[in-house]
């Protein structure tokens, strides 16, 4: 399906308009309704939360993006016409909910669920809009590792400090400008993979079918070479 500007711009709107309606009395209830769980590819014990939509992405306006068209959010948001509208609402989320009620959310999620939940995973699609948005992550990462859920996302923002992030949490970079030695892993997407990298995405070389039976991005790897496709 190709986005409107139209239906894109009313999703906008009503995405502004349900946060101004928010009452906190149903706190859980919102957050819970804005996180999902990884499927049978990436593993259902992972709680998933975007900064925002493929299609508005900063990282694509500044250009820092690596993958393109090539991007699989902003397929995920073509192919569904729900995807698009949601992640409007989870891209404001951050200013309506403080990190720490957000994080408590998941946790109390976690102590809920009938099945394990290991792992938080952040900027499945979109990239943070500011650096107060890196420091909302970053508290929100923070509480989370101390309940024991461990946390990892992706960034391509090159103009923004991540290394207090990265204490909290792996960080995959789509550039070269942090230093792959402290939590942070150099996530390089490939037309052709190199023998010269060391880690490859099991799901590109085809030693595995999912994310689920790999851990390069959970773990510092260093540089990590995904095939783009």
């Amino acid at each position: 399906m190709f986005l409107t500007d139209k239906f894109m711009s009313e999703a906008r709107e009503d995405a502004v308009r349900y946060w101004k309606d928010y009452s906190s009395d149903n706190l859980y209830e919102v957050v819970k309704n804005h996180i999902s769980r990884g499927n049978k590819k990436l593993g259902k014990d992972i709680i998933i939360f975007n900064s925002g939509t493929a299609h508005d992405c900063p990282s694509v306006k500044l250009g820092y993006c690596q993958a393109g068209k090539a991007c699989y959010a902003l397929k995920t948001e073509k192919q569904y016409t729900s995807s698009y509208p949601y992640r409007c609402r989870q891209a404001l989320l951050w200013k309506y909910i403080s990190a720490e009620d957000f994080a408590m959310s998941i946790v109390k999620y976690r102590n809920q669920s009938r099945s394990e939940i290991t792992s938080f995973r952040y900027n499945e699609a979109g990239d943070f809009e500011s650096q107060q948005h890196v420091n909302w992550f970053t508290y929100v990462c923070k509480i989370l590792s101390k309940y024991g859920i461990a946390c990892y996302g992706y960034t391509a923002r090159a103009d923004l400090n991540i290394n207090i992030l990265a204490k909290y949490s792996q960080v995959n970079v789509s550039n070269d400008k942090f230093n792959t030695k402290v939590n942070i892993n150099r996530f390089k997407m490939m037309v052709e993979l190199s023998n010269d990298i060391e880690h490859t995405c099991k799901c590109s070389n085809g030693t595995a079918s999912s994310c689920s039976e790999c851990n390069l991005c959970k773990e510092h790897s260093g540089i990590i070479q995904v095939l783009k496709h």
